[in-house]
């Protein structure tokens, strides 16, 4: 049961991923004014998937875990254009910047030939976050500490406090978190030169991200249902109608799961082994609203910004956003938090994450509405298909039960 409920959750978060990529890039809700051509130039610097994907395995390995909070190790490449001058070699790129060390390379036994202008790879440290590095780092080390058994208690003791310190912290910014986000808003509306165009923008975003919603929800999830049990899947809707409702009031699929849970029991007569099993995993796990949210929301400030996203950085972008939808607390906002550790991921200016702000609160009841009807469905598939397991388990509590109320007697 826990290896198909997984796969499950994975696998509607991959299906998630691709349904909201595929309307950002055919709506585009990002073009405008501001939009420039998005086809590479000519001469352009090569942009290989190998590269990208060796940049991948080679930030697993952290060379320093502080580094990686604001570093990471990428693969850049530099037009060099070498020309003879004053026995120097001078590194000229058409439009691109170069480092004084590339620009200036003293020549010391005379003049050299002149070579062919072509593109040289470096390796580089770009600013962003290392989230694949700190995340591996994490896992070996809680995993060596987890070994250690009472040599690690100190360890262990020293990280909790450290942890009731940080906490402590961010509840004094929590405090002023609504002026700060009040002048962070306010900057970037400031910074907006046409109001119109971009109240436009944000709409079809706000559209685009709805009509991801509906569809994953209404149609790709129920046509899995469909083509997995042979039997209607809008009956599951219906008899979770009062936990959407309280979706849209909580904000949060944690608050929603007692209501979840009762519904599933109660309306639509799953087992309450499967039941107590599922659905608790699927608020950490089945994030397919949040998945939607995010790919719309990097792609749609790119596009705002008029930065070209080719194959390589769509796939990195829903790379790290599975790996960070999986494991997604389920509070209010959590999805709009770790937007700013894909942005860095990815390049991207972080800061433009707060142009989408307003409407976080409303796109953020249909999020949770979505996720949990997720979760509703897994658990019905899981009753589909294990329906001795469940029974096996409802009548050993019965045993259990009678045990018991022997024993008292």
């Amino acid at each position: 049961m826990g290896v198909v409920t997984l796969a499950y959750y994975i696998s509607t978060t991959v299906v998630a991923l691709v349904v909201g990529l595929t309307l950002v890039l055919a709506i585009r809700p990002g073009r405008g004014n501001m939009m420039q051509s998005t086809t590479q130039e000519a001469g352009a610097a090569p942009h290989l998937f190998r590269d990208a994907f060796l940049d991948l395995l080679i930030n697993v390995v952290l060379e320093n875990i502080v580094q990686a909070a604001i570093q990471q190790t990428g693969t850049k490449y530099v037009y060099m254009d070498r020309s003879v001058v004053n026995n120097s070699h001078v590194v000229q790129g058409p439009g691109r910047n170069a480092s004084l060390e590339d620009i200036l390379t003293p020549n010391t036994t005379g003049l050299r030939p002149q070579r062919p202008a072509h593109w040289e790879q470096k390796s580089v440290y770009m600013l962003g976050m290392n989230t694949i590095g700190i995340l591996a780092y994490c896992v070996v080390f809680g995993l060596c500490l987890g070994r250690l058994g009472k040599a690690g208690e100190v360890m262990l003791r020293f990280f909790t406090s450290l942890n009731d310190i940080t906490m402590t912290m961010v509840t004094l910014v929590i405090w002023y978190s609504p002026i700060g986000i009040l002048f962070l808003t306010m900057s970037k509306i400031l910074a907006v030169e046409d109001l119109l165009t971009t109240g436009r923008q944000l709409g079809i975003y706000s559209v685009t991200n709805l009509v991801g919603y509906a569809v994953h929800s209404a149609i790709v999830l129920p046509l899995i249902y469909l083509a997995l049990t042979r039997r209607n899947p809008y009956r599951i809707t219906r008899g979770i109608l009062q936990a959407l409702v309280t979706a849209v009031g909580t904000n949060s699929s944690a608050a929603t799961l007692p209501v979840n849970v009762r519904c599933c029991e109660d309306n639509l007569k799953i087992d309450r082994t499967i039941c107590r099993f599922v659905l608790p995993i699927g608020v950490t796990i089945n994030m397919d609203g949040t998945a939607i949210f995010q790919v719309v929301t990097v792609v749609f400030i790119a596009q705002l910004n008029a930065i070209p996203l080719n194959v390589i950085d769509i796939f990195i972008i829903c790379l790290y956003t599975t790996l960070t939808s999986v494991g997604l607390a389920g509070i209010p906002g959590g999805g709009f938090v770790t937007l700013f550790v894909i942005m860095f991921t990815v390049g991207l200016p972080p800061d433009d994450v707060y142009f989408v702000l307003p409407i976080v609160w409303l796109l953020g009841r249909v999020i949770t509405m979505v996720n949990i009807s997720g979760d509703c469905v897994a658990a019905a598939l899981l009753a589909h298909y294990f329906p001795r397991q469940g029974a096996g388990a409802v009548h050993r509590e019965q045993e259990q039960n009678m045990i018991d109320h022997a024993d008292i007697v």
